[in-house]
């Protein structure tokens, strides 16, 4: 699964310190949400949370992934944005809960 979305061209050992970074994200991420098990989350709430120094599009990647690998779903509810619109709120699959947490990448 890529981690990183290389999508400004990077190279060498800027594109290695990215990939890193995103990585370290994502496992911040589930973490967060198994600390939290019956919680759920918007994107914007997790990038305040638990990335507050990056912007907002690591927080999207991040959940992004982790809804891709199995371990967070999307549900139905949503909850009013910082922008005055309605988000949708992610949680820990249930099927997830109870197991150990692996190191993703």
């Amino acid at each position: 699964m890529s981690q990183y979305y290389n999508t400004n061209h990077e190279e060498g050992e800027t594109l290695e310190r990215s990939r890193g970074q995103a990585a370290n994200q994502d496992d911040r991420v589930l973490s967060f949400f198994r600390e939290n098990p019956d919680g759920c989350y918007s994107r914007e709430e997790i990038n305040r949370r638990v990335l507050p120094e990056a912007p907002y599009t690591s927080a999207q990647r991040s959940i992004t992934n982790l809804t891709n690998a199995g371990f967070l779903e999307k549900t139905v509810l949503m909850t009013m944005g910082q922008w005055g619109k309605m988000v949708y709120l992610w949680r820990l699959r249930r099927d997830r809960r109870d197991k150990e947490h692996p190191k993703l990448f």
